[in-house]
């Protein structure tokens, strides 16, 4: 009974730890969508909508903190990319630093992408 116990408890400490170490997972793939539709709807907001939207990844920064990086094209065919750090996973993608640059020129820097 007792090596079945120390066992299963290895192997959730293992699981844990391979979670909080992937970088992957639901987690990143909400946060990283979440920044993509609001980050879109932050370039429309600034005069510079996009087309087809920005394709984003996102990297885990610790427990629940994500660094996003996204790029795009403008309706007019003009390099978009945003930078997020420190964003929480959750679908709102309204917590971090972000920064949004179309052609390399900042068009906008926030602290959040919803409500702000």
């Amino acid at each position: 009974m007792r090596v079945r116990t120390m066992t299963t408890v290895a192997a959730a400490g293992l699981a844990a730890i391979l979670t909080v170490l992937g970088g992957c997972g639901a987690g990143a793939s909400i946060t990283a969508d979440s920044v993509a539709r609001f980050g879109a709807e932050a370039f429309a907001d600034e005069g510079h909508p996009l087309s087809g939207g920005l394709k984003c990844t996102a990297k885990r920064q610790g427990l629940s903190k994500y660094d996003v990086d996204c790029t795009g094209k403008t309706k007019d065919g003009h390099r978009a990319t945003l930078t997020a750090k420190n964003v929480a996973e959750d679908e709102h993608g309204d917590d971090g630093r972000f920064v949004g640059k179309v052609d390399g020129r900042t068009v906008f820097s926030r602290k959040c992408l919803v409500g702000c």
